[in-house]
């Protein structure tokens, strides 16, 4: 084995073993939310299955529970998020023409 090939090795090695943090916090369920796109979230609350308040929320626990290992997320501005989503700001945002029929 050549030292190029003893580096190639030990970097991967080295990124398999910074990923194994995150492979296990997304191993754990995350809420039925995770999986969808802002558009789909918005039919969620077009259909009044939903909501804002609610995804919200959602969207804050699954910061909570990956940001100590990703460390992404700096200014945790929540409870503007919360106020926002519990006015009519979230019915003349960005995603407000999904929002109507």
């Amino acid at each position: 084995m050549d030292r190029r090939e003893v580096l190639k090795s030990g970097s991967a090695a080295l990124a398999l073993m910074a990923a194994a943090p995150l492979r296990r916090a997304q191993a754990a369920p995350m809420d039925e939310f995770a999986a969808l796109d802002g558009m789909g979230q918005a039919a969620l609350v077009r259909k009044g299955e939903v909501q804002p308040i609610e995804l919200v929320d959602a969207a804050i626990a699954r910061i909570e529970k990956l940001n100590p290992v990703l460390n992404a997320v700096v200014h945790k501005s929540y409870d503007k998020a919360r106020e926002a989503a519990k006015g009519t700001h979230c019915r003349t945002g960005r995603f407000a023409a999904f929002l109507s029929d």
